[in-house]
């Protein structure tokens, strides 16, 4: 509002964002991050050998064996989530090079967990945006 300019904006809800990250690729980030590689393979080895069970009135189920997502309900976990999200964002800002420039830093969104506002100047340019977010 201040300079007049028009401003759009996609709003973004991860669905099920715990549960739709893919083990293999987070491996893959945080490979290419500063975590000490014996966490990363503590970490791998914790969710390597993750399974699940259901309670019922009947029983418990056999165990299942869990292949992707991270664990919801701990904070390490949303570090990861967040981790994984702040990744697909950096990789689609240098993909599109799409945003405002506010001080010589381009902004592209805003973003908490999996809650993501994508915002450009101009709609065909947040459509590429959203499009390199995919």
């Amino acid at each position: 509002m201040e300079y007049n300019n028009p401003v759009h904006i996609a709003f973004i809800d991860f669905t099920k964002a715990f549960d739709s990250v893919k083990l293999e690729k987070l491996w893959t980030i945080l490979e290419t991050t500063r975590v000490d590689r014996g966490y990363i393979n503590i970490l791998r080895q914790t969710y390597d050998s993750a399974s699940a069970q259901i309670k019922t009135d009947l029983g418990i189920t056999r165990p299942v064996k869990i292949l992707k997502g991270v664990k919801q309900g701990d904070v390490l976990s949303a570090l990861l989530l967040c981790i994984v999200i702040t990744t697909v964002i950096w990789k689609a800002e240098s993909d599109c090079m799409s945003g405002f420039t506010i001080g010589g830093q381009l902004i592209s969104n805003l973003a908490y967990a999996d809650d993501i506002s994508l915002r450009n100047s101009s709609q065909r340019e947040l459509q590429k945006l959203l499009d390199c977010l995919v």
